[in-house]
């Protein structure tokens, strides 16, 4: 595998057999579902829809944070495994305490980007 700034270049023996261009941003996937083998992520693509299903029968609320999890993690396999995470707190601490701690951190995400808008924006003199 070689890479730059710009493009990553995948190599079996001394045949180029993927190419995609780089994301700019920092600590980001760049990656393309194409260039995976076929079943490569294995339950990801089959659970997805069962754990969007399973959070709205526990409250819209932690399917909106899944939602907003889905969003900020650009690497689905990476997401996927969070979503699973977040639906297993129900078990441990119950649906009550899994609902009010998605929204909290709901609240937190939508703070931190709004911050983030504010700090990005110019500022102006009116």
């Amino acid at each position: 595998m070689l890479y730059d700034a710009d493009t990553v270049e995948i190599y079996c023996g001394m045949n180029l057999i993927a190419a995609h261009d780089r994301c700019d941003i920092p600590y980001a996937y760049s990656w393309k579902r194409e260039h995976n083998l076929p079943g490569h992520y294995g339950p990801y693509d089959k659970d997805l829809e069962k754990l969007f299903r399973r959070a709205s029968e526990i409250d819209n609320i932690v399917l909106n944070y899944l939602r907003e999890v889905e969003r900020v993690m650009q690497y689905p396999p990476k997401a996927f495994r969070s979503y699973r995470g977040i639906l297993t707190l129900e078990k441990k601490y119950g649906r009550d305490r899994l609902v009010a701690a998605c929204a909290c951190a709901d609240q937190k995400i939508q703070y931190i980007l709004l911050m983030d808008d504010i700090h990005r924006s110019p500022l102006t003199n009116t």
